[in-house]
């Protein structure tokens, strides 16, 4: 896959490609193990393979063309009951991921890192039902991370 972006579509660009291999980037299972959920995925391209990560996003961008984000963000009316269970020492009332000592520690399945109402943004009502809309939550835990997907030249 190719991970191209400029900041100045349709024109000339000098930015370096990053090349996505699935051999170098994805884990050495990865055909083989059945069990491998999106989750065990992801994770192992964010933090053992970071570099991976960085080019897969910006790949995945760049080939959705003009709706950006859009395509890969999840459905506008996607939607999760989050668990009922306290709150973590960590957490925060607005979305993050997990602070623990080691990646390898830390769980970022949607189950255990979605708490209810962090979908919301201020003067929005909460769903009646307590579920968390996956596309306001994601956009709400990128604005908090907006400055890991910046680089300079």
């Amino acid at each position: 896959m190719d991970g191209l972006l400029s900041d100045r579509p349709g024109r000339e660009h000098r930015e370096q490609k990053c090349v996505f291999s699935v051999r170098e980037c994805l884990p050495a299972d990865f055909y083989t193990d059945a069990s491998l959920v999106a989750e065990d995925m992801f994770t192992h391209i964010a933090f053992a393979e970071p570099q991976c990560g960085d080019c897969l996003v910006k790949a995945l961008i760049t080939a959705s063309g003009e709706r950006g984000l859009e395509a890969i963000l999840p459905r506008h009316h996607q939607t999760v009951m989050p668990e009922r269970r306290g709150r973590a020492r960590w957490e925060r009332s607005e979305p993050m991921l997990p602070l623990t000592d080691s990646w390898e520690a830390g769980n970022f399945s949607i189950y255990s890192m979605v708490r209810p109402g962090q979908d919301q943004w201020p003067g929005a009502k909460p769903s009646k039902d307590g579920s968390v809309n996956l596309r306001q939550w994601s956009i709400k835990l990128l604005s908090r991370y907006a400055y890991v997907l910046g680089e300079t030249s």
